[in-house]
C-alpha cells in the first residue's frame, strides 16, 4: 500500500526532517567533562565525579604513573623528578568517542599549586589517536599558590577526525619530594557527529518523502479545464 501525502503535509516532514538532521550535527554543550575530584583525599575515578559521562564520549579514570598518592583533598601527587622532566613521570586520563563520533576539542583548564618542595615546572601534552608524538604541549610554573591554567591548543575539527584523546601533566625541578596538586580540570569543546558515517536515517527518510511525492505527482491525473472534482458516479463512470 503506498501512502500518499498532499502537498502541504509532505513539505512539512521534509521541514521537520532537515531540521532533525540539522541537531543531530549540532554541537554539545562546551565543557564536555570535569575533573573536580570529591573526597578528601581526592577521588580521581571518572564515575565519581560530580558530573556524569557526556554522551557518545568517555573519559577514563584521572590517573598517576610513576609518582606517588599523596592524603588532602583534590588531587595530589609527590616524588616528581627533582632533575629535568622525566616524561615516565605523569598524572592524566583519556577521552574515547563513541562509534560514529569523533572529539573537536578547543581548550583545556586546570587549577594547580604546588608545595614549597614540590615541582617548581610542569607541562600538560595533548596526544591523538595513541600517537606518542604531543599534538600540542603547554608549560606551566606551579606556584605554592592556586592558580588557573588554560591550555588553549588549536582547535580539532571534525576533518582531523580525533577519535581518542590523552592528556599528560608532567612536572620536576622539584626542590624536594613535595606535591603537586590538581583541581578543576576541564576539558573543553563538542563531540561531533561525523556526517560521512553518522546514522543516516534522516537522510533516508528525507529522501523517501521527496520520491513519495514526487510519486503522488506522477500518478495524478490531469485535470481537463474546467474540471472541479474527480468523483465518479454509481455506474463507475466520470459525470459528463
Amino acid at each position: 500500500m503506498e501512502i500518499l501525502m498532499s502537498p502541504p503535509r509532505a513539505k512539512s516532514v521534509i521541514l521537520v526532517l532537515a531540521a532533525l538532521l540539522l541537531l543531530q550535527s549540532a554541537s554539545q554543550a562546551a565543557v564536555i567533562f570535569l575533573y573536580d575530584f570529591p573526597n578528601d583525599p581526592g577521588d580521581g575515578l571518572a564515575g565519581d565525579q560530580t558530573n556524569p559521562q557526556p554522551t557518545f564520549a568517555t573519559f577514563s579514570d584521572f590517573t598517576r604513573t610513576n609518582v606517588n598518592a599523596t592524603g588532602g583533598p583534590n588531587f595530589s601527587s609527590n616524588n616528581w623528578s627533582t632533575g629535568p622532566i622525566d616524561t615516565t613521570q605523569y598524572v592524566g586520563f583519556s577521552i574515547t568517542a563513541s562509534p560514529w563520533y569523533v572529539l573537536d576539542l578547543t581548550s583545556l583548564t586546570f587549577d594547580i599549586k604546588r608545595q614549597s618542595n614540590g615541582p617548581a615546572n610542569g607541562q600538560v601534552a595533548l596526544f591523538l589517536n595513541g600517537s606518542s608524538i604531543p599534538y600540542a604541549t603547554f608549560n606551566f610554573s606551579p606556584t605554592t599558590s592556586v592558580v588557573t591554567n588554560t591550555f588553549d591548543f588549536t582547535d580539532l575539527t571534525n576533518a582531523d577526525m580525533v577519535t581518542s584523546a590523552t592528556i599528560r601533566f608532567y612536572g620536576w625541578n622539584a626542590p624536594g619530594p613535595g606535591n603537586l596538586t590538581f583541581d578543576n580540570v576541564v576539558i573543553n569543546g563538542v563531540v561531533a557527529a561525523v556526517p560521512e558515517v553518522a546514522p543516516v536515517w534522516p537522510i533516508v527518510a528525507l529522501t523517501a518523502c521527496v520520491g513519495v511525492e514526487a510519486a503522488r505527482r506522477r500518478r495524478s491525473p490531469a485535470r481537463s479545464p474546467g474540471r472541479t472534482s474527480d468523483a465518479v458516479g454509481p455506474d463507475g463512470l466520470e459525470p459528463a
